[in-house]
Parts: structure tokens; C-alpha cells; sequence
């Protein structure tokens, strides 16, 4: 089953993604660092999307990501979204690594419409069964 995986370090981004998602039908978990997220995406047991913040304690999102490709966290099973306020402080080896592995950047501030739309998007290409309504 298709999860979600909230990974930011504000508890108010993590409860209104996790609010939108869980009304739209997805199981979400989530994680206030890029260490929980990387121990979380070890044990999953099924397709994942992960709504990944850059500015973290523990791991920032990009070292999340470099240890995720590392360690074969992939797609198709493995989808990820850089969801940040901080676009324009991205290190060009980040821009690249991004490129590289499809990832998309979706800047805060983020709205409903267009969390569920990414969502939904990544659900239909990774093969998942969308539940969003």
C-alpha cells in the first residue's frame, strides 16, 4: 500500500500536510528529521512518497537524499518531493543530484490543491492505487 512519508522539522507543516493528505484517503507517517525519515524508509514495507523538507536538524534533505540513493531508495517505489522555503539557497552539487534522481521542487508557501495534485501525479507513475478522492 502507497504511503506518505511528512519529513520537516515544524510540527505545523507536518500536521497540515498530514491533515490534507489523511482526508484525501493517503496513509501518511511522519518524521521531524532526515535521520527519522531515512530509519522509517528502511523499514517500509511498500511504495513511498516522501514530502521532503531541506532545512532539517540531524540530516538536511539533501544529505537524505544522497544517503536514500546510496542505499537504492528509488524509484519506482521510492518517490520524492523537495518541499522548501529555501529554493534559492540550494548548492549547485544539490541542484544536480536533484536533476539526476526527477525530483521536483515545490517551494513554500504550498497550497492544498497543489500538494494533492504532486500527490496524486507520483501515485499514477510509481503504479499506486491513487486513494485520493
Amino acid at each position: 500500500m502507497l504511503s506518505i512519508l511528512v519529513t520537516d522539522d515544524s510540527s505545523t507543516i507536518r500536521m497540515l500536510l498530514r491533515t490534507w493528505l489523511a482526508e484525501a484517503g493517503y496513509a501518511v507517517d511522519e518524521a521531524e528529521d532526515g535521520q527519522q525519515a531515512l530509519d522509517k524508509l528502511h523499514t517500509s514495507d511498500g511504495p513511498v512518497i516522501v514530502l521532503l523538507d531541506y532545512q532539517m536538524p540531524v540530516l538536511n534533505g539533501f544529505e537524505v537524499l544522497r544517503h536514500a540513493s546510496a542505499a537504492g531508495m528509488l524509484p519506482p517505489r521510492y518517490s520524492y518531493v523537495m518541499v522548501s522555503a529555501a529554493v534559492d539557497e540550494f548548492p549547485p552539487e544539490f541542484l544536480t543530484l536533484l536533476r539526476e534522481m526527477g525530483i521536483q521542487i515545490l517551494p513554500k508557501p504550498f497550497d492544498r490543491d497543489t500538494i494533492l495534485g504532486v500527490t496524486r501525479f507520483l501515485a499514477a507513475r510509481m503504479g499506486a492505487v491513487d486513494a485520493a478522492r
